[in-house]
């Protein structure tokens, strides 16, 4: 059975046995006090179907035929129980349309805003309902429209104030799942039968005004169960103590010389203050767990990265005092973790690289928190490699100053034996170089190739790519609404932001076999040898970072700043084909991402 139709029958159900057992079970026919709860139980239960009409309409058509049936065992003249029914399930209409789509479970009684529309829903709607059913109940309570009116709506009120939010509990699915509570359960069992000991004390007697010691206990079940114990412990006091109150038990009879009326009212003012305590306080605690299961979580997925990571990473205070390195240090330099950490904070960094080290840190005690820093790490064997470190600083929660830094080091020895042949290629290619001056193939704004020494070096290096089978990518760049940035602040502008933009562009595309160039008027290009579409797109990802970090403003573009959009195309090893086709693919991605929003990278796919 689906949990539309399971919604639909306890619906039914709850409103007739809520209504007959309100009642007959309190011994009180004609006491229309003891039907407070039957409000907030339909209302919870509608909420979950109230998105379709016609579910809509199937609840409340059930709720009044409940209240039928319990009626007519309940003996009431037929008419009177039919108004009542129609007049009950407008309220609960009425209360559910104000409270969905804001208000379907406890957790969205956590903001303060969905507390004022609950609180508004359930003081002045049962004003309302109640003014259409004043009369008939003050026929069959035998009291004056004015009495019937001033005693029913606050019960009314209250009733939803009280059990609504614990119903909405349980009928939402927040609480935890039994596996969930196991842990708890060994602990959780006593405290609730000392707190359900105690309640059983304080109602069944009537010679002390005990009712402060109810919270006690429900203190300790709030600290082991949570918003699961506040829910139960609320609708505990409500049956227990508001069966024994309908009966003339308990401290609330104390009270002399008030009517029956009253003492149900004041009953209920009480269970109001257990569950304004209990909920919140069950709420903080649940948050305050979920808060630490998270972090919990987060710790262990942290450890297994760290744990994979094929990079070496080191955290370490900025004096060296406390070091942490990743288990990649025996990968890196032969080091077992402990054996690393002893050498100390420089002791494994080559002598020559050691002022460059101390330089940083003191950078960091500055405030410059992000570096690159290449240098030489002492090897178990004695020997030196090449590695690169990338660090960022972190800083102390209490005095926001720099504490520490997290620095990422990677192989780079390999790196570098291609980057030094590849300079002796390049010193070969310096006559050519000069000629390439000579025909003036600096773009005249912003010094940088210009479109010729593009088409040039990117036939150069589509050769060399043929020759090779190494991969070659890349990149179109193109600034997001540059005619608007024109428009908007002028040429002047316009140029000293092209400026800007190629010598960000000139520093991060930063190994000496790559090229860069102005293709056109906003338009730029990055050439990458050697590169595949994944280290592509960490060099696109790395422009689109240090464009975005030079803040441009830009008043006419939806960021607020300037931007950029990346088309990224690669020639895959011994691919072959033409350099206008890599041109034609990158122009093509290029297009996607500025129809796809801009300020972002889209990569050509693979023939």
């Amino acid at each position: 059975m689906s949990s539309k139709w399971t919604r639909f029958l306890a619906q039914f159900a709850a409103s007739a046995l809520t209504l007959w057992l309100s009642f007959v079970a309190l011994g009180v026919q004609g006491h229309f006090l003891y039907i407070w709860p039957l409000t907030a139980v339909q209302v919870s239960i509608a909420l979950g179907c109230w998105q379709d009409r016609r579910d809509r309409a199937m609840q409340l058509s059930l709720a009044w035929l409940g209240e039928m049936l319990a009626t007519r065992l309940l003996g009431m003249p037929l008419w009177i129980g039919a108004w009542l029914a129609i007049v009950q399930a407008i309220e609960v209409g009425a209360i559910c349309t104000v409270l969905y789509p804001k208000v379907t479970g406890f957790d969205d009684l956590k903001r303060r805003e969905n507390v004022l529309r609950f609180g508004l829903a359930a003081l002045l709607i049962p004003m309302a309902a109640v003014s259409m059913v004043v009369k008939p109940i003050s026929v069959l309570a035998h009291t004056s429209l004015f009495t019937a009116w001033t005693i029913v709506v606050p019960s009314d009120t209250l009733g939803i104030g009280i059990v609504l939010p614990s119903l909405l509990f349980f009928y939402s699915g927040e609480f935890r799942s039994f596996r969930k509570l196991r842990p708890h359960i060994r602990n959780g069992v006593p405290a609730l039968l000392f707190f359900f000991a105690a309640v059983v004390f304080i109602f069944l007697q009537s010679s002390f005004p005990f009712l402060f010691l109810v919270f006690p206990p429900l203190v300790v079940v709030l600290f082991v169960l949570g918003l699961e114990g506040a829910a139960f412990a609320s609708i505990a006091v409500a049956i227990l103590g508001g069966w024994a109150t309908a009966y003339g038990r308990g401290p609330i009879w104390l009270i002399r010389g008030a009517t029956p009326e009253l003492h149900i009212v004041i009953f209920q003012i009480f269970l109001g203050t257990v569950v304004a305590v209990a909920m919140p306080v069950g709420a903080l605690l649940d948050e305050r767990r979920r808060a630490e299961r998270s972090a919990l979580e987060g710790q262990s997925i942290y450890r297994i990265l760290i744990q994979n990571a094929e990079d070496m990473i080191v955290l370490s205070t900025l004096d060296g005092s406390r070091r942490f390195v990743s288990p990649a240090v025996q990968q890196v330099t032969g080091w077992s973790d402990e054996e690393y950490l002893a050498l100390g904070q420089l002791g494994g960094i080559h002598p020559e690289d050691r002022d460059h080290a101390r330089t940083i840190i003191e950078s960091l005690i500055e405030g410059k928190i992000h570096h690159a820093f290449r240098h030489r790490v002492l090897c178990k064997d004695g020997s030196f490699r090449w590695v690169e470190a990338f660090l960022r600083g972190y800083t102390d929660s209490e005095s926001g100053r720099i504490a520490g830094y997290v620095a990422t080091i990677r192989d780079i020895s390999t790196q570098l034996e291609t980057e030094q042949a590849w300079s002796t290629e390049k010193a070969a290619l310096a006559s050519q170089n000069r000629e390439l001056t000579d025909l003036a193939l600096r773009d005249e704004l912003t010094g940088i190739p210009n479109r010729r020494a593009f088409n040039l070096m990117l036939d150069y290096e589509f050769a060399r790519q043929s020759r090779t089978g190494s991969p070659l990518s890349l990149l179109m760049i193109d600034v997001d609404f540059f005619k608007k940035y024109n428009d908007a602040l002028g040429h002047p502008a316009g140029d000293r932001c092209l400026r800007q933009l190629a010598q960000t562009i000139e520093i991060r595309v930063r190994r000496l076999t790559d090229r860069v160039a102005r293709i056109g008027g906003e338009e730029f290009a990055a050439i990458l040898p050697d590169t595949d579409p994944t280290g592509a797109r960490k060099v696109a990802q790395d422009l689109l970072d240090a464009v975005h970090d030079l803040a441009i403003e830009h008043p006419q573009s939806p960021l607020g700043r300037v931007s950029v959009s990346i088309g990224s195309a690669t020639v895959s090893p011994r691919q072959g084909g033409e350099s206008a086709a890599l041109v034609q693919q990158a122009d093509r991605a290029l297009y996607e991402s500025k129809r796809s929003g801009r300020n972002r990278i889209s990569a050509a796919a693979a023939d």
